[in-house]
């Protein structure tokens, strides 16, 4: 890359501040940063307009130096404004008495988003601030040097799968259903949902081959670190009584106070609410729970071995 080597001057009209240099080719250039100014561009001009009528004692006819402006942008082999759309700009021209002048502008354009394998982007940082932004909008007319800087976050495997059938298992990140094997960002947690078959329980829970969570419904993996393998297994339900519960309704869903649950028989289930990030907020028997002081957002509702999610408005 040719580095060009600009002289800063100081006019006398407000003070103002510019630069220039001249090309070997002849060619004039002046840099000039106005403050608060409303557009961004690049002006070429050329001492020749509509009443220049004479060339090295060749008369021209009229209108030529407009002819010859339109001229410039066409080629047999370049198609030049289409040269300068694939670069987001837009160029013009127009003609005076005695100057030509050929104008580019950059309109208003967003940073496009960049892809890493095993990573994650969060966003950019630099002439933005410190806080990591996903959309990053220049606009037109911004002046001066800016500098951005992508950020990323490593993702991880996170593996998932039902023990000797009986049920299934689902998992969810930030409310979104993630599939065997997906990707997960570091720092995030999921959350798994057992979903056993009639008559059947959660047996045991398993990360990487270890004991976890007990026998609940959901699990929840915090703050992932690294690739993870979690088993749920199912076990045959001894006696007859949870049979009562298998069938069930919850409204309303949404709500914004209380959530009734209506069974078959008169029987109170045992019910147990979770937050979105793990927390037990209820546990007990019930069949209407008041759910008014709670932030919106969602909620899992396990009623005896079934798990229901709950949005609260």
């Amino acid at each position: 890359m040719r580095t060009i080597k600009f002289k800063k001057y100081i006019t006398s009209f407000y003070n103002q501040s510019y630069y220039y240099t001249k090309l070997k080719n002849g060619l004039t250039v002046f840099l000039v940063d106005i403050e608060n100014a409303k557009t961004t561009e690049v002006f070429m001009n050329v001492s020749f307009g509509g009443e220049d009528l004479l060339w090295e004692n060749l008369v021209l006819p009229a209108g030529i130096s407009h002819f010859l402006e339109h001229m410039v942008f066409t080629s047999q082999n370049n198609n030049y404004p289409m040269k300068f759309h694939k670069l987001n700009a837009s160029v013009n021209a127009y003609t005076s008495a005695n100057h030509t002048t050929f104008n580019f502008e950059t309109p208003t354009f967003t940073l496009r988003n960049p892809n890493k394998s095993g990573y994650t982007f969060t966003g950019w940082t630099g002439s933005n601030g410190s806080t990591p932004q996903t959309t990053v909008t220049i606009t037109q007319g911004s002046t001066g040097n800016k500098n951005y800087t992508a950020n990323w976050l490593p993702t991880y495997p996170i593996n998932f799968s039902v023990i000797n059938g009986n049920g299934t298992l689902s998992a969810t990140v930030d409310g979104t259903t993630i599939t065997n094997g997906s990707q997960v960002t570091q720092g995030k947690t999921v959350v798994f949902k057992a979903n056993p078959a009639y008559n059947f329980k959660v047996k045991e829970w398993k990360l990487n081959g270890n004991l976890v969570n007990g026998t609940n419904s959901i699990y929840y993996l915090y703050n992932v670190t690294e690739e993870n393998t979690v088993t749920v297994e199912f076990e045959t339900i001894i006696g007859i009584n949870n049979r009562e519960f298998s069938r069930f309704t919850v409204y309303p869903n949404p709500t914004t106070d209380v959530v009734y649950i209506k069974t078959e028989t008169d029987l109170i289930p045992n019910v147990k609410v979770f937050s979105a990030d793990g927390r037990l907020l209820y546990n007990g028997q019930c069949s209407v729970i008041d759910v008014s002081e709670y932030a919106s957002g969602i909620y899992y509702m396990q009623i005896e071995r079934e798990v229901v999610k709950i949005v609260k408005n």
